[in-house]
């Protein structure tokens, strides 16, 4: 059982859901999953997470790059997923060493980086 707090910032329910699962299969048990970017931001002042996992585009605009960065100032590890790996060339120089995954991605390859990135702040 992993109890390093995960959040998942994704707007496509299908894709939100299917990383959950994912997760949890996994045994990541403390996740939170956000729709919306004011939803992620009101969770980040409840609680910051160890590593989130943030689509690059969620509500179709580039807001979730605020979401990053302010996840990044408070020490959270992120996690990029994208429809195009280019969408992220214009990332903040804060930003730019964040791993980004290319959509349609495999579970797997989320979760492998994932716990790169959980057992390098030794959150597992």
């Amino acid at each position: 059982m992993n109890h390093a707090g995960i959040l998942i910032l994704e707007d496509e329910a299908v894709i939100a859901l299917g990383l959950e699962t994912a997760l949890r299969d996994r045994g990541f048990v403390n996740l939170v999953v956000c729709d919306t970017i004011k939803g992620a931001t009101t969770e980040i002042k409840k609680h910051v997470p160890t590593a989130a996992i943030i689509d690059l585009m969620a509500e179709g605009s580039t807001s979730s790059v605020d979401v990053a960065q302010r996840l990044n100032q408070q020490l959270c590890h992120v996690l990029f997923i994208a429809d195009f790996k280019e969408d992220a060339r214009d990332l903040p120089d804060t930003l730019r060493g964040c791993p980004v995954i290319e959509k349609p991605f495999r579970d797997d390859e989320v979760i492998e980086k994932l716990d790169q990135i959980v057992t390098e702040w030794g959150a597992a």
